[in-house]
């Protein structure tokens, strides 16, 4: 893998941040499944680079992101 890109996120109970590191873009979604696939939808709508070349993170918060991860 060649990671060139980074979307950080800021997971909490109700809702998550997100933020594509070489743009600065930024965006709040539900923390439900719906909004894990609206941010890889707009992960790769709002990146340049293909999805090979980006990698999500977030610190494990338990119940918060167990959901998460069938989606990265």
């Amino acid at each position: 893998m060649n990671i060139k890109d980074t979307v950080g996120i800021d997971m909490s109970k109700l809702t998550f941040d997100a933020r594509i590191h070489s743009s600065q873009i930024e965006s709040e979604f539900q923390n439900d499944k719906k909004g894990y696939k609206k941010l890889v939808d707009w992960t790769y709508k709002n990146s340049e680079l293909p999805k090979e070349n980006i990698i999500f993170v977030f610190e494990h918060t338990g119940l918060y992101s167990d959901g998460f991860y069938p989606f990265i």
